[in-house]
């Protein structure tokens, strides 16, 4: 009986709106006439608020159909199952932009329509172009919108049903739009987290490199490159397909900074290197190992000089290209003073007579010629010369 319905209509509201696992986008019509018949399934959870999800005994089976309309104005619509008993209701619902039909019905708010079926006729009517007894007004609709359309078998009487539009200038339907929106992130790394791919019309299928069937693309199993991402909606003689092409770049790498030595003396040139590397290198000094830093100006390649360092200074390479710069690591080189060195006043030694040289204001010491000295190193030699000689100390 039509009461019974009405009191588990109350219960329906309280119930989870869980993922509906049985609802699928695998089917819908774009030409005029007739389209089906379509099977019911057994479902999972209710998606309406005017649609009972019990009947007293059992889940009544469901139903799902895309509509795409082409042509503005009423959705007169008719449901017509093989039996000719039993209630059929019908729920229509405005797929928003972007979303998944499966993910848009259960919401409510996305609810346009509902026929909760007045007769036990087997059918369900919106608008007024059929003769079946279960009518409601039909709603408004514009070109550019998706539709979907449950129906529920609320009897358990039916196995499968027909689906037909009124003619115009009542709305039409056509192929899905496959159209994809450009992604927002750019540019896109192999560091960059997975995005959702959208079209104008979802519930379709997405394929290509490290892209899910759900249209989740994942730059870093793309790897680097230009890819090319497919994506079909619908199924003939109404789909549709279309292609796009995602670029992923390559991260930047740190690489490993280094010079030829850490120790220097004086006012030297040191020489930077970076190994490893990828990506556009800006190199950056400081007066210690945490900075503060400050670009030097030019080094944008992996080998560069930094001329005239006088004191102590830290070095990194900051290394960009795409995503967030990276830092290679950091190298500290020491500055020593010049050394100084004084050596004695001239001296003057009888023939065959012997004079001690002394040298002093640095750390180690090298005298030349050789000719005479007891020795050629440290900070005191004797020398003997044949004649008169010059020394020099190094």
């Amino acid at each position: 009986m039509k009461i019974l319905k009405l009191i588990f209509l109350s219960t329906l509201i309280l119930l989870s709106q869980k993922a509906v696992s049985q609802c699928n986008t695998n089917t819908s019509i774009c030409t005029p006439g007739v389209a089906g018949p379509f099977n019911f399934i057994p479902a999972t959870t209710p998606v309406s608020t005017c649609l009972d999800f019990w009947n007293g005994t059992a889940a009544p089976t469901y139903a799902y159909i895309i509509l795409h309309i082409t042509t503005s104005g009423p959705l007169n619509l008719l449901i017509d199952a093989d039996g000719s008993t039993g209630y059929v209701d019908v729920a229509v619902f405005n797929i928003p932009a972007g979303q998944s039909p499966c993910t848009a019905i259960q919401n409510t708010a996305n609810e346009i329509g509902c026929n909760y079926a007045s007769a036990s006729s087997g059918c369900n009517q919106f608008g007024t172009a059929f003769g079946c007894g279960s009518s409601v007004p039909a709603p408004n609709v514009v070109a550019g919108q998706e539709l979907m359309i449950v129906v529920e078998d609320w009897s358990n009487a039916q196995n499968n049903f027909t689906l037909q539009l009124g003619p115009p200038p009542g709305a039409q339907t056509g192929p899905p739009n496959p159209a994809i929106t450009p992604i927002s992130v750019s540019p896109l790394c192999t560091t960059s987290s997975p995005v959702q791919l959208v079209a104008a019309d979802m519930g379709g299928t997405w394929s290509g490199p490290g892209t899910s069937s759900t249209g989740i693309f994942n730059p870093a199993t793309a790897g680097v490159g230009t890819h090319t991402i497919n994506y079909s909606v619908g199924i003939s003689p109404c789909n549709s397909s279309s292609t796009t092409t995602i670029t992923v770049n390559p991260a930047p790498i740190a690489g490993t900074a280094s010079t030829p030595t850490t120790s220097l003396c004086g006012t030297s040139n040191v020489p930077l290197t970076l190994a490893g590397s990828a990506g556009t290198i800006q190199w950056q000094s400081g007066p210690t190992s945490t900075g503060p830093w400050t670009n030097i100006s030019g080094a944008t390649t992996a080998n560069y000089t930094v001329n005239g360092i006088a004191t102590n200074t830290c070095f990194k390479a900051i290394v960009s290209g795409c995503g967030t710069p990276v830092n290679s690591n950091i190298i500290c080189v020491t500055i020593n003073p010049v050394a100084t060195v004084n050596a004695n006043v001239d001296q003057a030694v009888c023939a065959g007579g012997s004079a001690t040289l002394t040298a002093s204001g640095a750390t180690t010491y090298t005298w030349s010629p050789a000719t005479g000295l007891s020795a050629t190193t440290g900070a005191s030699v004797t020398a003997t010369p044949a004649a008169t000689t010059t020394y020099t100390v190094t």
